[in-house]
């Protein structure tokens, strides 16, 4: 399975806590950044995980993954999108384009606002009918 997390926009109703220099992503939760608690978590089902990042923090992104996640570096896939046009046409517009000759059979689309604790059992997921 691969992850998709949509994470490009400027934060702009944290700009108190982001100053507009840095993204809501890489604010700190429980002594690490939201960015190391969703790269952590969604490591351990993801073949790949492309964070759709606004182009604004590309350098700050890389160089912290770099940095700070850098056994995770190699599944990370960070995809520039800048346009605010709402959750739908950014999906849609990374579905038609960046990921479009990927061959992901499994995609897994969530926000870098969700921070999840607890393990997903995806068999028992798949065993209900709509899935």
């Amino acid at each position: 399975m691969d992850i998709l997390i949509l994470a490009s926009g400027i934060a702009s109703r944290l700009s108190t806590f982001t100053h507009d220099i840095i993204p809501k992503y890489l604010i700190n939760i429980d002594n690490h950044t939201g960015l190391y608690h969703l790269i952590t978590y969604w490591n351990k089902y993801a073949n790949n995980i492309y964070l759709v990042v606004n182009s604004k923090y590309n350098e700050i992104t890389k160089n912290y993954i770099e940095l700070l996640l850098p056994d995770y570096k190699s599944k990370i896939i960070i995809i520039n999108y800048d346009t605010a046009d709402g959750t739908a046409y950014t999906i849609n517009h990374i579905l038609n384009n960046d990921l479009k000759d990927k061959n992901i059979e499994n995609l897994l689309i969530t926000w870098c606002d969700l921070y999840l604790t607890e393990a997903i059992d995806f068999n028992k997921l798949n065993s209900r009918k709509y899935i």
